[in-house]
């Protein structure tokens, strides 16, 4: 993979990061409300962890491209964690795992809009 692609990728994921926030304002409004349970908060609470566990994998994969060379090649924790977290996973899944996150976030709050509406009837 080259670096345009990585790039091209991070961006990519940024955007559904970015389309998450803006779910999330609506998402508080309908919980602030009563239109959504406990039960969908933790729902929404794993998801969000999901895109943002994607982002920041990316953000450190960038943050490795853009730093100078240096002598040392110690492993940190965090690298490690890093790995181990995504070890096994391609490129395509990662961005499938957030955009599902994505989509089930936009499902619970489609859910919640429902419940307005027919309260407003």
């Amino acid at each position: 993979m080259a670096r345009r692609h990585v790039v091209e990728y991070f961006l990519e994921q940024q955007a559904l990061l970015v389309e998450m926030v803006g779910l999330l304002e609506q998402y508080n409004t309908a919980y602030e409300e009563g239109y959504l349970s406990d039960e969908q908060l933790e729902t929404v609470k794993k998801e969000i962890a999901t895109c943002k566990d994607n982002y920041e994998f990316l953000a450190y994969i960038m943050m490795l491209l853009n730093k100078p060379n240096r002598k040392s090649k110690e492993e940190t924790t965090f690298q490690k964690g890093l790995y181990e977290r995504v070890k096994g996973k391609s490129r395509e899944a990662i961005y499938d795992e957030s955009k599902n996150a994505l989509a089930n976030v936009r499902e619970i709050l489609e859910e919640a809009d429902r419940k307005m509406k027919e309260e407003l009837k």
